[in-house]
Parts: C-alpha cells; structure tokens; sequence
C-alpha cells in the first residue's frame, strides 16, 4: 500500500538506475535506503523527484535566461519518469503571480516533444513469443494489449525468462518502454535486450544500465535497425509479471549546437542527441549536410567563426545555426590572470577586487575594437561586474557599466573604435552586491584584421 512519498535525494531531477519503490519504515532514517528504495522492503512507495525549470525554486530575472532547455528537460523526463520515479517540476511564479512567459512556452515545448517520442508503438503488431509461460491467462500477448488488468507470467519458481517481438520487416527503434504489473509487487532486477537483423544478432546498449522497472522502466539507446527484438529477464524477485511493453523510434532531438574551445584551443561541440549529425565549418560559411563532419574536438588556433548545425539526415531537417566568434587564441599574447577565463566554461570562475585588472599583452600591435565578458553561470552567482574602466597602452579608451547586469547576466559584448595597441587593462570598479571583489567566468579582447 502506498502510504506516502519518498524524495528520490537530488534536485538534479533524476532518479537512480536501480530504484526499487519499497522501503522498510525502521530503515527510514537510513539515506541510501530512501534514495534507491530496498529489492527486500516490506510497503511500496514511489520516488518522488524534484526539480525546477530554472536554477533555483524562486523566481528571480537574473535566470530569465537560464531556463532549462529542451533537451535538459527531455533528459529529466527519461531519467525520472523513465527510472520507476515520480517527476514534480516547479514553476517560479514572477512578481506578477504568473509563470513567465518563457517557462510556460519552454512546457509546452517539452510536452509536444514527449508526445512526440511516444506516437507510434512498434510493438503493437508483433509477433510475440516466450520461453515460459503460467498459462493461458498469463500470457505473451497481454504485453501488447493495452489492458493494465493483463499480464504475461511465468511459473512458480520460474524468476526469469525471455520474451521476442518479430516484424514482417525490418523497423527502426530507439526506446523501449517496460512495465510490470505492480499490484502484484515489483519483481525484475536485471535485464538485458538485443536485435536480430537478416539473421544477424546484436546487443542494444542503452544509455544507462538495465536493473530494476517496477511500474515504468523506459530505455534509451541510439537508434538501431531489426527485425527481431529480444529481452532477456536475468533475474527477479519471483516469477515474472510483465503487463506492458512499447517500443518507439522517437524522432532526432534537433536543438542548436554549443559551442566552445578551451585555453589550448581544442574546440567542442555539445549537442543533444546522439543520433544527429552534426556539421561544421570554420571560415564563416553557412554549414549543412555537406560540410565537415563533427565526430570528435579538434584544434583551432586561430582567430575566425566557427558554425554548426545539428542534422537529422531521416527528415533531411537541421537545426538553427549555432555560431562561435573566436579571437586571437593563447600563442599571441601573455596575461596576468588566471587561464580559467578563457577556457571556455562558464562556471569555472575567478574573482578580481576591485580595481585589480585583467592585463592582456599581445606579442605584437593588434587593432583592438573592444571586448567580451561574461559573468558567473552557476546557480545564485553574484557579484557581476557594473562599472568598469579599460585601457589600451595606459590609455583610458572607454569608462562605462553594464546596464541590468544584475538581472540579465549574459555576455556582454562591448565595441568601440578600433585603436591600435599592444596592451589591454580591464579594471572593475564596482559590482551587483558592492563587496570587495568581481566574478568572472570568461573574457577575450576583441581585433580587427
């Protein structure tokens, strides 16, 4: 009997890959045993999972943009809901009573995203056989019936087992979702599935490991052409009690590209499906299909733009264009500050006091037209940047601040006329909480050819 909910122990918003949904109440005060549950607990309570749709649990403008992207929120969907979990998202209210108009677009985004990975269920036509089964009314084909009150069971003493699913021809899968029949308890602790193909048997390697399922277990895995699907149940607590099994080929995840390179000029680009491809180039082109492919980080150690696009090459659809401008790298100057502002990650952060200054002195004149600064990424940072000074060989070029910094810390690009020089001082002067020192995640001088 479900008497309450356990918090699965993270805010991350996923739940463990083992979760077993009983607990035994004088263990409650043992963490471990709460997070992941207990294979021999005696009261069936499901993980709860929390997360937010922003950084933090409170509305704040500064993390307008900091909303969590589509893919992040794709990512928690399968990693809560898909691990035998509940999800619970938060939603900041903002100081109208509402919820923003760009969480509420980001939602929606997201529920047509989920609903469009789970449209069309390949299993619903197979052929479906097993190795064992308790008779009649259990059987193979409860699994794909739609019937919550049906399942599949094996014999007493029986505490595993397989099951395959043929095709007439061959199809295309990516998701696998599981269900056992939980009035009668959770069960599986281990499993395994591979396909076959003209004869040709493969094992499907999921994204994560394949332990327990309880209510719902959905597996990921890169898209994979067969014919024949096979899981293999290892081991379970008792004999098997399967009610429902679905499989899907969830359409490419086509976000924008990001795009980074570090402090020895190696260049990575993330993306958020594995089955895309990605294309790029580095002298300012447009890219598609027939550009570089990406398949791994690669060195670029000269000025210039690099742009990438993630494709689906099934839909020929592609992604908007994700861009990077990127200035004189390390081999052109020398600097007194800490290499972490110019490795490409913005949380990795240094802090300056006030009036201590970024020199940057390159090994040659360089026509300078201004800089890029940006401040702390992570959740609750503080101390931005407002009022700054910069210099171009001693002299003062340009006295200013960054206007709302405060509640929209993103990069801030500043420009101004090209001067020509060998040395640049940036010097902060004050910032959002007025203490004694300034973050700073990454800065880069700007040049002219």
């Amino acid at each position: 009997t479900c008497q309450t909910i356990r918090w699965v122990g993270n805010e991350q918003g996923w739940a463990g890959d083992t979760d077993w949904c009983m607990i035994s109440p004088e263990l409650s005060d043992n963490t471990k045993h709460l997070n992941h549950g207990s294979e021999n607990g005696t009261h069936w309570i499901p993980a709860e999972v929390d997360v937010s749709i922003r950084p933090g649990w409170f509305y704040h403008q500064r993390e307008d943009h900091q909303v969590k992207s589509l893919a992040q929120l794709t990512d928690i969907y399968y990693r809560s809901v898909g691990h035998n979990a509940n999800l619970l998202l938060n939603f900041p209210i903002n100081l109208d009573g509402k919820i923003p108009a760009i969480d509420s677009l980001r939602a929606t985004e997201w529920y047509r995203m989920i609903v469009n990975d789970f449209k069309d269920n390949i299993l619903k036509n197979a052929e479906v056989r097993v190795d064992n089964e308790r008779g009649s009314k259990f059987k193979a084909e409860n699994v794909i019936d739609d019937d919550w009150d049906t399942y599949w069971a094996t014999d007493d003493d029986y505490n595993f087992g397989t099951i395959s699913f043929s095709f007439d021809k061959a199809v295309k899968m990516n998701r696998v979702v599981l269900q056992e029949y939980i009035p009668l308890g959770q069960r599986v602790k281990d499993f395994y599935m591979e396909g076959e193909l003209n004869g040709k048997w493969f094992k499907i390697n999921p994204l994560d490991t394949l332990t327990t399922i309880g209510y719902k277990r959905i597996v990921r895995f890169n898209t994979v052409e067969l014919d024949k699907l096979i899981i293999y149940f290892e081991d379970s607590r008792g004999p098997l009690c399967i009610n429902n099994i679905e499989a899907y080929c969830a359409p490419i995840l086509l976000t924008e590209p990001t795009i980074s390179r570090n402090y020895d000029n190696i260049v990575t680009i993330n993306f958020s499906d594995n089955d895309a491809e990605v294309y790029y180039t580095i002298d300012g082109s447009a890219p598609d299909e027939n550009s570089l492919r990406y398949d791994k980080p690669f060195i670029h150690n000269n000025k210039g733009v690099v742009k990438a696009i993630s494709y689906d090459p099934n839909s020929k659809k592609k992604s908007e264009v994700a861009i990077k401008e990127l200035d004189l790298p390390k081999e052109y100057y020398q600097t007194s500050s800490n290499n972490k502002i110019f490795d490409g990650n913005t949380n990795s952060v240094i802090y300056l006091d006030i009036n201590e200054p970024i020199i940057i002195t390159f090994k040659e004149e360089h026509n300078i037209s201004g800089f890029r600064y940006t401040p702390n990424q992570a959740r609750d940072a503080s101390r931005h940047i407002v009022d700054y000074e910069i210099y171009i060989d001693e002299k003062l070029v340009k006295k200013s601040s960054f206007g709302n910094i405060k509640n929209n810390p993103i990069e801030q690009i500043v420009k101004f006329e090209n001067i020509k020089g060998r040395e640049v001082k940036f010097v902060p002067k004050s910032n959002t909480d007025n203490t004694k020192n300034c973050g700073i995640a990454e800065f880069s001088i700007i040049t002219e050819r």
